[in-house]
């Protein structure tokens, strides 16, 4: 991020002095003033390279050194008098341009169609008063409101925070919300994804609202830093493209040989000059191969064409070579590994743990115990897990247009799929247990509460971290029934917790109780009900495709913005990470020169916390002992090495 005029990074600053050096207030900006800093600093808007024109996409169909060759050969077997010849040569050359030039348009017009999403508009403070304004009229020293559903205007440091929670996986790589304070004032080393007190451009709100003083527009924040980061890359040639060249620098200065030699021997046996001459061109053009170019074009464009059967869409023709010749895949982990939506997939109650089938956000799967099938009618104790699990929560979940959509933090909107597998809604559960009152989520008490009128009186339900939900319980739910909560038992509890914490799961506590009014005083002498475990599982078929890398002598190295021991969880769980590979966090590769880069990265499997700069330095790393590199990723911040790697593959 754009660092305060001090030196300091915008986190390393508390949010009043972040309002002096920008010369603002917390009731933001005057219209004047505003007005002077759009004109000084421009709209808050990203720079986006034009669309290479059609003529562009045409001129680079006859860059190559064969075509070049083949377009020399037209051009002296027309001088020479060889109509026919020439016309051949220029058809295969029309053929070749033709299909090169249809793929990478048809690539440019569906990619183009991604640059026409309306600009969002931002609520800000002026002279103390809410105004709705184009986004790309914020300037340095604006406040903005942001609330839940929304999407950031601009990078900002907080002012104000009330249970905020953003999704920041497009930028950071990190799957799970995450949870903002504007009161903390952080390390100025602390890596992007753990800066809890500022919120970035195309980030989105999840849950909660803030107020946040804008510190950076436009290519100044960590969006447009990664967009300019990407346009000082130059476009790698593949490795075919790389070869035609070469084979055709050859060929040149194999038909200049070949034509010096004939026209060298002729005038020894003192022929004339111009019929030897025309005889060596004659020569020289017939060691041209005219079909390479239109073979090679051809069969490229097969391969085009059965891709695009698979949905995927190739940008340029020789791209498909360089997919098949990969010999390193580097891969984003979250919605590129992982189905990018968060799933409940344990749940541990009574004692007994039930594993949930299904992925994302589709309320399609079943429970099972040791292998078997379970009904959550027959088990009361699952059933009430997941009952506490729909009603204390604030998602909501939704068919639209054929595909699930959810309103609100991933993490409860998990927990709403979870119950609906076993056949309970949240609206029909209202029904049956209407809610009465709530006390919020709070980062201090890191819980929840709803309090509900049920069929036999009233009743509370509470979700939160596993130690503090504890702490309201007196008792909890066995095998065998509800118990007292001894020493033993919590010792079981957050046995569990921890078992899977290590497994990569992010782990919630449920509890509820008989009585009680809405309020802190609701919370005493709980039964604690159980554990979810939530994570954002593998996509389907990752797993074999893994396999696949592996058989065919590929090397796959994951890299993701989430923490080391997700990481870990991930690449185990996938096979990546084998016995002797290593997993190394971001913070580990600062400083080490490119030479023993590349030797570090020789045993590593997957590799977390990692910034954008820092994939692209893993990519080069990997280049510069000769590998071929496929890039894998779906978020702004892969685009770097999306585009330095040997073949890009944007999910």
């Amino acid at each position: 991020m754009t660092a305060a005029t001090n030196g300091a990074p915008w986190h390393a600053l508390p949010a009043a002095e972040a309002l002096a050096r920008l010369d603002t207030r917390a009731a933001g900006l005057g219209e004047m003033d505003a007005a002077d800093r759009l004109a000084r600093h421009g709209p808050n808007a990203l720079r986006v390279a034009k669309p290479v024109s059609a003529w562009k996409i045409l001129l680079d169909q006859f860059r190559g050194v064969v075509v070049l060759l083949l377009l020399g050969a037209a051009v002296v077997a027309w001088l020479i008098g060889d109509p026919l010849d020439a016309a051949a040569v220029l058809a295969v050359l029309v053929i070749n341009a033709a299909l090169g030039f249809a793929t990478e348009y048809r690539a440019r017009g569906a990619m183009a169609a991604l640059l026409g999403l309306e600009v969002p508009h931002a609520t800000v403070l002026r002279d103390g008063r809410p105004r709705e304004i184009e986004a790309r009229a914020l300037v340095p020293g604006d406040v903005v409101v942001v609330e839940a559903g929304q999407a950031v205007p601009a990078d900002a440091r907080l002012l104000a925070a009330a249970e905020l929670r953003t999704n920041e996986a497009a930028l950071t790589g990190e799957s799970l919300p995450v949870g903002k304070r504007a009161e903390v004032v952080l390390a100025p080393e602390t890596p992007l994804a753990e800066r809890a007190n500022t919120i970035y451009m195309s980030t989105a709100v999840v849950a909660g609202s803030g107020r946040a003083v804008v510190v950076a527009t436009g290519m100044d924040t960590e969006v447009g830093r990664i967009g300019g980061l990407v346009g000082g890359i130059r476009e790698e040639r593949t490795p075919l493209e790389t070869r035609l060249d070469a084979l055709g620098r050859r060929l040149v200065w194999v038909t200049l040989a070949v034509a010096a030699v004939v026209v060298a021997l002729g005038l020894l046996r003192g022929e004339a000059a111009g019929p030897i001459i025309e005889t060596a061109l004659a020569l020289a053009i017939a060691a041209v191969p005219e079909g390479l170019a239109a073979v090679s074009t051809i069969a490229l464009a097969v391969g085009v064409a059965r891709m695009a059967r698979r949905k995927a869409l190739v940008r340029r023709l020789p791209a498909v070579e360089a997919l098949g010749s990969a010999t390193t895949v580097c891969t984003d982990k979250t919605g590129t590994l992982t189905s990018g939506e968060m799933t409940a997939t344990t749940l541990w109650t009574a004692g007994r743990e039930y594993r949930l089938t299904g992925v994302g956000y589709a309320p399609e799967g079943e429970f099972r115990r040791d292998g078997a099938r379970v009904d959550a009618t027959d088990d009361p104790a699952l059933a009430l897990s997941l009952r506490i699990a729909a009603l204390a929560n604030r998602a909501s979940l939704e068919a639209t247009d054929g595909a699930w959509v959810i309103h609100g933090d991933p993490t409860e909107a998990a927990l709403l799929v979870a119950a609906r597998k076993a056949g309970l809604a949240r609206e029909d559960l209202l029904e049956s247990w209407p809610e009465t009152g709530e006390i919020p989520f709070s980062s201090e008490r890191m819980a929840m509460a709803t309090f509900h009128r049920g069929p036999d009186g009233p009743v509370v339900y509470v979700k939160g971290a596993p130690a503090r939900v504890l702490e309201h319980c007196a008792r909890v739910l066995g095998p065998r029934g509800e118990a007292a909560l001894d020493d033993a038992a919590r010792e079981t509890v957050l046995a569990e917790n921890l078992a899977m914490a290590a497994r990569g799961l992010r782990v919630l506590a449920l509890a509820g109780g008989r009585g009680g009014e809405p309020g802190d005083d609701g919370l005493r002498g709980l039964t604690f009900v159980g554990l979810v475990g939530m994570s954002d599982p593998p996509a389907p078929g990752v797993r074999e495709t893994i396999d696949r890398f592996r058989t065919a002598g590929i090397h796959t190295v994951m890299i993701t913005g989430d923490q080391r021991l997700t990481a870990e969880a991930v690449a185990r769980e996938l096979g990546i990470l084998r016995p002797g590979d290593a997993v190394v966090e971001g913070s580990e590769l600062h400083g080490v020169p490119p030479a023993r880069l590349a030797d570090r990265l020789a045993r590593v499997a997957a590799l977390s916390r990692v910034s954008p700069e820092e994939k692209l330095r893993i990519v080069e790393a990997f280049q510069s002992r000769g590998e071929i590199v496929a890039m894998l990723g779906d978020g702004v911040n892969d685009a770097p090495a999306l585009k330095k790697a040997n073949i890009g593959v944007a999910m």
